[in-house]
């Protein structure tokens, strides 16, 4: 069997990529403008200020954050190299995130690192179906954490004084451990490893050479869609443990109601889900080839 990637599904991917942040971009855009109270300001409550005033105010705001004039500006600003100023910090948005960026992405790939090891070293043990209770004891341990939300994980990790990169952990852990245990227990049962095993190859040589290959067409798909889940976990982690990461601005950004800053954040991590999303579906081919 032969995995192919022809240069039209290559660019079909790509395309459907770029529409996927763009639409991203729109719809989170949309939302803010139409959410409730997205008009309102704390000068609306000012006694100082006459109902003319505030509506002539509310008049400028409106006009200033319609989303067909905030969209042709945005573009704009983009196409050459700036993100424009955050209406709550009052600062360019290109330095907001540049003085956040190094602390999330440490906590993410720390996180990712964390749980892709902790999965894999798991599932190559409990996989061979000689640890009963080793199974049930990581698959009771992979439903809890699965079934508690992320910000429930980051209080814990708070009050446990964990970083936040422990939390994102224990978010990612429980969405790749049983996929990659099935993954494992499936290729130890192909016909191939049988025969590898019948001419006595066996231990850390047959997972090295036979298992693992074989399971990494599934894993490379499973590691690009846990890039976007690591950072989503992120966004409620660092905003409940006071990390100055994008999580946190983000938060803060939504209850602030700036769009240019939430939209530039929303840009960027779209950007990064779907780049990885691509990577793995365009290296999950090429890894399968080498593997069969």
């Amino acid at each position: 069997m032969r995995f192919r990637l022809t240069y039209l599904s290559v660019l079909r991917r790509i395309v459907r990529g770029i529409l996927t942040i763009v639409l991203a971009l729109l719809f989170s855009a949309a939302l803010m403008r139409f959410s409730p109270g997205w008009n309102a300001e704390e000068t609306d409550l000012d006694p100082r200020l006459s109902s003319s005033s505030i509506r002539d105010l509310r008049a400028e705001r409106a006009e200033r954050r319609g989303l067909s004039r905030f969209y042709g500006s945005f573009v704009s600003q983009v196409a050459s190299g700036n993100f424009g100023e955050s209406e709550l910090f009052k600062r360019p948005v290109r330095e907001l995130i540049a003085e956040r960026a190094p602390t999330t992405l440490r906590s993410v790939a720390i996180g990712l690192l964390a749980a892709w090891s902790l999965s894999i070293c798991t599932a190559s043990i409990t996989s061979r179906d000689r640890k009963a209770l080793l199974t049930v004891t990581a698959a009771s341990v992979s439903g809890a954490l699965l079934s508690c939300p992320s910000a429930l994980l980051a209080i814990v990790s708070l009050i446990l004084e964990f970083p936040p990169a422990v939390a994102i952990a224990s978010v990612v852990f429980p969405r790749v451990y049983p996929h990659a245990h099935e993954q494992l227990q499936l290729q130890r049962r192909a016909p191939h490893v049988s025969m590898a095993r019948w001419r006595g190859i066996g231990g850390g040589r047959l997972f090295r050479w036979q298992i693992l290959p074989g399971s990494f067409p599934a894993l490379a798909a499973l590691a690009g869609a846990s890039v976007p889940i690591a950072f989503g976990a992120s966004i409620p982690i660092e905003a409940l443990a006071d990390s100055s990461g994008l999580g946190q601005l983000a938060w803060r950004a939504a209850l602030g109601r700036d769009m240019p800053l939430l939209v530039t954040l929303t840009l960027m991590l779209t950007t990064i889900s779907v780049t990885a999303t691509l990577v793995a579906d365009l290296a999950a081919p090429g890894v399968a080839e080498r593997a069969v």
